[in-house]
Formats: structure tokens, sequence, C-alpha cells
């Protein structure tokens, strides 16, 4: 509840005013082009996000962004057992064609998801439930709320991706500890083995992170 979202930010200080929203960082660095253009610099974007419950700190929405207000499409790029690959298209938006997209009655929360999307990106969204060390059997995966189309239908909204990704099938599908699992978080070996889970996820990624930078060529100085 709102409420209660004011009483503990401000219980936390400075910290709880950003993250809580109780003034204006968040919406200014998700929405200015002060803060845009630095995003926009950079040649790809990569977001990660666990599904299906599975992060208590960083929830699918935060992590990926989505909205149940905004329309942005997304772009099926790849669909597996445990993983669903989306993009975004970079497009420039001014505030009415922001609003356009997300609907009329736009608030904070959706113009701030689809000023991020417009900057594009690439949105790797996991499912960790079959990979915690804690996990509970599932009958379903992400690769099943995803068939293999080829078509028009390969494109989602925000606001469908929100509400697929949110909830599992079958409840409790998992104790929420996809926030560590999923970047195998390994400080020491207890962690290592409780967290072993997301290592495939993180050698994909750094496979991926390589091969751009090998593949990377600056530009002349003129």
């Amino acid at each position: 509840p709102r409420v209660l979202e004011n009483l503990i930010g401000r219980g936390m200080g400075q910290t709880g005013y950003d993250l809580f929203q109780i003034n204006d960082l968040l919406k200014t660095m998700a929405t200015s082009e002060e803060y845009l253009r630095v995003l926009r610099s950079f040649e790809h974007r990569v977001a990660y996000a666990n599904v299906f419950q599975t992060d208590f700190p960083v929830p699918t929405d935060t992590a990926a962004f989505l909205n149940n207000d905004s329309k942005y499409p997304h772009q099926k790029l790849r669909c597996a057992k445990n993983i669903a690959i989306f993009y975004t298209e970079n497009q420039d938006l001014d505030s009415s064609s922001i609003l356009l997209k997300a609907g009329e009655d736009a608030g904070n929360m959706t113009n701030m998801s689809v000023s991020l999307d417009s900057l594009g990106w690439k949105k790797v969204f996991v499912d960790m439930r079959s990979a915690m060390f804690f996990r509970f059997h599932s009958k379903t995966s992400i690769g099943d709320r995803f068939p293999e189309t080829g078509n028009d239908t390969d494109i989602f909204e925000s606001r469908q991706l929100q509400l697929i990704l949110n909830k599992p099938n079958e409840l409790p599908s998992a104790i929420p500890l996809g926030h560590n699992a999923i970047v195998a978080m390994s400080r020491n070996s207890f962690h290592s083995i409780l967290n072993a889970g997301g290592r495939p996820i993180m050698d994909d990624f750094a496979k991926e992170f390589m091969v751009g930078i090998l593949a990377f060529n600056t530009k002349p100085k003129s």
C-alpha cells in the first residue's frame, strides 16, 4: 500500500525518499534526456529479469520495467525451456507519442516504462524455478507460455508480458531466492552451492559480452 511505502520510505531517510518515489528522482532519471542520453550512448542495452515471483528484492516489473498500462511492443527473439528473450526497438518519442503508446491516462510509472523501452533493449527473462537450490517441482516452464509461431503473435505489449510473467500456474512454485541465483552470486562456498543454478545464465552472458567486445570497432579519429 502506498501509505505503508511512504512510512517506510521516510523512515529510511534519503534512500527511502528515492526508492519509494517520495521525491521525483527516479521519474526524472527515467524520463529526462539528461539521463537518457547516457543510456542511449551504449550500443547494446540488456536487462535480465527473474519471472514467476522468484525475485523478492527486484521483481519482474522492476527489473524489466514492464507496466500494466504500457502498450509498448516487445518482439520475441528466442524462447527455450527456462529463458525467453525479447527486444524493444529504439524509437524517438516526444511526450505526446509516449502518451499515445501508453494510453491517455498514463501515470508516472507508465511513462517511465515507455521512456526506457524507447531506448531499445534486449530483455532476458529467466525462469529459475527448476535451477534454484530450494525449489518445488514445476509442471510448466516459461517456454510453455510462448510457443513458437513465427508470425505477428510473437509481438507482445509490455502490459501483456507483465501479466504473463508475474503469475505462475501453480503456487507456490519456488522460494523467492532468484535475486542472487540468477547471477550465480558466490561470495563464499555456501553461496556458490546455493546459487550454482545461475552459472549457465552467466556463462552465456559472459560469452555474448566477450563477442561484443571483440567485434567492437572504434571510429578512427578525424
